[in-house]
């Protein structure tokens, strides 16, 4: 392990470099391409989510959001709330992903493209 680096189980929460980080248990993804009409679908998103995601990154035309939950219940509500998004051309992907079993997560939208040469 590095030098400087100290990873520590405690409660559930991990100790990064001194950031404590509580492993969860479900995430909400979403994938929205970023057209024209982003900036209000952007706000449509966050008004029925009730909340900024964990993190997000823009790259190449898309932005991604995560919410990260330790109650499935709670991504599941989430999930739910945000499902009338998935008739919007833009919404690329909404998923949940349930980590304590990779078999009960849901898709509700996927419309991926995968590259020439991926496998």
């Amino acid at each position: 392990m590095a030098s400087g680096t100290k990873l520590k189980h405690l409660d559930a929460t991990i100790l990064v470099k001194g950031i404590s980080m509580t492993p969860s248990k479900a995430e909400v993804i979403v994938w929205l391409r970023k057209t024209g009409s982003f900036p209000a679908l952007r706000r449509e998103l966050l008004g029925l989510a009730g909340d900024e995601p964990n993190e997000s990154t823009d790259y190449e035309g898309m932005v991604d959001f995560h919410w990260s939950f330790s109650h499935l219940a709670d991504a599941e509500r989430m999930a739910s709330a945000l499902t009338p998004l998935t008739s919007w051309p833009e919404l690329v992907l909404l998923r949940l992903s349930n980590y304590d079993n990779l078999d009960r997560s849901v898709t509700y939208k996927d419309e991926r493209v995968r590259r020439q040469g991926s496998t």
